[in-house]
């Protein structure tokens, strides 16, 4: 994850969540999805020339986690003050972190707080790059990378709502996949489950957990099922499946709007009408290539519609 701070946020004076007696940085909240090594790299703000602002003397750089300093660097001007390229490239620190959400933090010890000489009154916004450049250093990005050196799950909040109430030391994985998909696949497409829908599912995870691992595999199959349409859409079996909007538009014309080929197969597969129109004679078929989305096109032809015949308008289904 990386995370940019603003170019015209002045960083002079101490940031809320970053301990006493620092200034300016940046602090972002990180959920670990294990117990692990990490890496937290800086980039430092540079003027339009790719000079690093502010860096006229040497200065130190603190990473924090929870606000506990895990390790402190210094950086320095370069050599007659002319190649910045090489002074944040290897700005960055290892440490180890336990799995769940944790604050990192980056930021400089505080010099002293003597305040700008400028006629006004100093505010926020007093810092401009080009004619009032910055007096210190200031972060522009920090990232976080990993896990390395990682042989277990951690005991996360997430990991442990997932498998709530399901062995995870059970020797059969594929059972723990079914128990956990069978719960969580029930309450994402509001519905009781049939045999069919765990078919994919546990097919993507047979095909990755020999490459990847359990939490891997589990990883695959949730992010399928967040967007396969029976997740992202809601069908009502009781209600017409060809129902227009206040624009007098059919799900399926909004599908293939949008060019979502699985929606458009899931709609017509359900029975949706391919062939009703707008009071002004569009059909899918025509919102489908006004933004050029040839699959959808496709299978609307493939369906028998001919974009040259006479419709059906969708008022007349009212």
């Amino acid at each position: 994850m990386t995370v940019r701070i603003p170019a015209d946020r002045t960083q002079d004076t101490h940031i809320e969540g970053l301990t006493l007696g620092t200034r300016g940085g940046g602090v972002l909240q990180y959920t670990f999805p294990r117990d692990g090594l990490y890496e937290v790299q800086v980039r430092l703000a540079r003027d339009r020339d790719e000079q690093i602002e502010g860096l006229s003397e040497a200065h130190e750089v603190d990473f924090l986690l929870d606000r506990k300093r895990m390790h402190r660097t210094t950086i320095s001007p370069p050599p007659g003050g002319v190649d910045f390229t090489n002074i944040d490239k290897n700005l960055n620190a290892r440490f180890h972190v336990r799995s769940g959400t944790h604050e990192i933090g980056v930021t400089f010890p505080q010099r002293g707080s003597s305040l700008l000489e400028i006629r006004r009154q100093p505010f926020d916004a007093a810092f401009n790059r080009h004619r009032h450049p910055r007096r210190e250093p200031a972060i522009f990005e920090i990232s976080v990378v990993g896990p390395f050196e990682s042989s277990a799950p951690g005991d996360s909040n997430s990991r442990r709502l997932l498998f709530e109430g399901i062995d995870t030391q059970h020797s059969d994985q594929e059972k723990i996949a079914t128990q956990t998909l069978s719960r969580w696949m029930e309450r994402a497409y509001r519905r009781p489950l049939t045999i069919e829908d765990l078919d994919v599912p546990m097919r993507f995870f047979r095909e990755s957990i020999d490459r990847v691992g359990f939490d891997g595999a589990m990883q695959s199959v949730l992010a399928a099922v967040l967007v396969n349409p029976h997740f992202l859409f809601r069908i009502e079996h009781n209600a017409s499946i060809d129902a227009v909007d206040r624009k007098g538009q059919t799900a399926l014309m909004w599908a293939a709007f949008e060019g979502n080929i699985d929606a458009v197969n899931l709609l017509m597969e359900n029975g949706a009408n391919p062939r009703i129109s707008t009071k002004s004679g569009f059909s899918a078929i025509h919102f489908a290539a006004r933004n050029g989305h040839w699959p959808v096109i496709k299978r609307l032809v493939a369906a028998g519609v001919n974009i040259n015949e006479a419709l059906t308008p969708a008022n007349s289904f009212d």
